[in-house]
């Protein structure tokens, strides 16, 4: 592997990676949902090709992955990445991991995989920010109605406000006073948002990923831990209805 022609700071190298995308290239899925599944709080994503080409972008040919599946069917993505600093020139390297795949012909485990290790590096960092409002669903809670998509764009950074003029929502739960996050609570809703968007195959997966992060989850204290919990028992439960639907 050759060395870059061009060399950023680690803080330029940091924050080429983690621009924001476009919106128009950013997708949303489903996350909770009301019990009547008719409204429901999205959440943004992007998948795993525009990772890539965000990789190729900034660096070239100067990066590359490894993936690996452990005994119990982990699959374990590492991105590397040639960093050239005042001190040393080297590869420096991140991991995450997904759940048990078959891995015969079934390439989600190893591109969720990717996708994760690459938030490591900050790719895609920023959209699990983003306060998302309730919207409406459509196919039974599994859709985001078409019409929601534009005011969602509008969230994410690179798009400008709405003009006054435009309608505002009007349901009163979706608008929240603005105010700055403690750390402790992005950090849940850093883990929130991650178990929600999650292709889980099973609760046992969910589980085994608490415990694997369970030092990291205790940095959100203990009330927002105890919330939390109640959130992974909820996941727990969709997924077990996911699985009994044949879904």
């Amino acid at each position: 592997m050759s060395e870059p022609t061009e060399s950023f700071s680690s803080e330029e190298l940091l924050e080429k990676l983690a621009a924001p995308f476009p919106p128009s290239q950013v997708k949303w899925r489903v996350g909770s949902t009301s019990k009547d599944k008719t409204r429901g709080l999205p959440l943004a994503y992007v998948d795993a090709r525009l990772v890539m080409q965000r990789f190729d972008d900034v660096l070239g040919i100067n990066w590359q992955t490894k993936i690996e599946e452990t005994p119990t069917g982990r699959v374990i993505c590492s991105i590397g990445v040639y960093v050239q600093a005042d001190i040393f020139n080297e590869w420096v390297w991140k991991s995450d991991g997904a759940g048990a795949t078959d891995f015969e012909g079934d390439k989600g485990g190893i591109s969720d995989a990717f996708k994760r290790a690459a938030v490591l590096w900050g790719v895609g960092r920023y959209l699990y920010a983003v306060k998302a409002p309730w919207v409406e669903l459509v196919k039974d809670g599994r859709a985001i109605a078409d019409h929601e998509l534009d005011r969602l764009r509008a969230l994410l950074p690179g798009v400008p406000e709405r003009e006054e003029s435009e309608p505002e929502a009007a349901n009163e739960d979706e608008k929240l006073p603005e105010r700055e996050c403690s750390d402790e609570e992005k950090v849940y809703r850093f883990a929130v948002n991650h178990i929600e968007t999650w292709e889980w195959d099973t609760p046992d997966e969910l589980r085994a990923w608490f415990k694997e992060h369970k030092t990291d989850l205790a940095e959100m204290g203990n009330d927002f831990l105890t919330k939390f919990k109640e959130d992974c028992r909820r996941v727990a439960a969709k997924i077990e209805e996911r699985i009994a639907d044949g879904l």
